[in-house]
């Protein structure tokens, strides 16, 4: 009963009534078939892009170079790149105010 306006990230969780991104979706998206490690880095990348300093261009770029081999980050980073009709969704705002914000991925 969420309402989506927003692009989710592959693996993404998305929550609320207007929903927001959450975190990562480790159950519904295939991770029985994930080891670990996997998850782990997934993890990992996700905190880096969107909870991470500095602007979003920049966090993507050392996300992308740093794990260019790894077909499932590689997922994420394709999304964020291909842009679409809608922004990508964030995560919600943190009790400073300050949100992970993915200028304009379409420029």
């Amino acid at each position: 009963m969420s309402g989506i306006t927003r692009d989710v990230i592959p693996f993404g969780f998305a929550f609320g009534p207007k929903a927001e991104l959450v975190g990562l979706n480790m159950v519904g998206s295939g991770a029985a078939v994930m080891g670990a490690p996997d998850i782990h880095r997934l993890r990992q990348c996700y905190r880096t892009l969107f909870l991470g300093a500095g602007e979003f261009r920049d966090r993507l770029a050392a996300v992308a170079a740093e794990h260019a081999a790894d077909p499932l980050v590689g997922k994420i980073i394709d999304f964020l790149r291909a842009g679409g009709s809608r922004p990508p969704m964030m995560p919600p705002r943190d009790r400073g105010g300050e949100r992970a914000e993915a200028s304009a991925m379409n420029e």
